[in-house]
């Protein structure tokens, strides 16, 4: 019974950790893309700039 239980615990521990590596991961690639998103948005305001002059 207390082997039981153990191993379900241990089943529950292992994916709740593999849900926060998931979840950090997502951050990382978030981060990644929302910086992408930034340098597409100075570049068309440099361009913007450069085509009005």
């Amino acid at each position: 019974m207390i082997k039981c239980c153990t191993e379900i615990l241990l089943n529950i521990l292992n994916y709740n950790l593999n849900r926060i590596s998931d979840i950090r991961r997502l951050r990382a690639e978030n981060a990644k893309l929302v910086q992408l998103v930034i340098d597409q948005a100075l570049h068309i305001q440099m361009l913007r700039y450069i085509i009005r002059k």
